[in-house]
């Protein structure tokens, strides 16, 4: 399986989805949680893993791709794509937020 992707060329992708919409309160938004625990599994499971398969193989092509296929399986399941919804607000909010804060700064002794 040749992956077409190489180490000597930027490469780009952009895929919208029904994911990708904003409503008037909200929008849905896709992240990986990542922290110093999950790094951590991540980089023990890559260190676990055998390359013995790929360092072996005599095509480069087909050697990059397992590479490839072998790195992203771990990623993905090291770091899922989760969906959030994240709240939309209003300019009128951020204003009376900051009026309460500073209001709450000047009474606080």
């Amino acid at each position: 399986m040749i992956s077409g992707l190489s180490d000597h060329e930027t490469q780009y992708l952009f895929v919208s989805s029904i994911f990708d919409r904003q409503t008037d309160n909200f929008r849905l938004v896709k992240k990986r949680l990542i922290t110093k625990s999950v790094v951590s599994m991540f980089i023990e499971m890559l260190k676990d893993e055998s390359w013995d398969n790929i360092i072996n193989h005599a095509d480069v092509n087909e050697s990059f791709s397992l590479f490839l296929n072998t790195f992203f399986i771990i990623f993905e399941s090291c770091f899922p794509m989760q969906y959030l919804i994240k709240f939309l607000i209003t300019t009128g909010l951020q204003q009376e937020s900051k009026y309460l804060v500073s209001a709450k700064s000047i009474f606080t002794l």
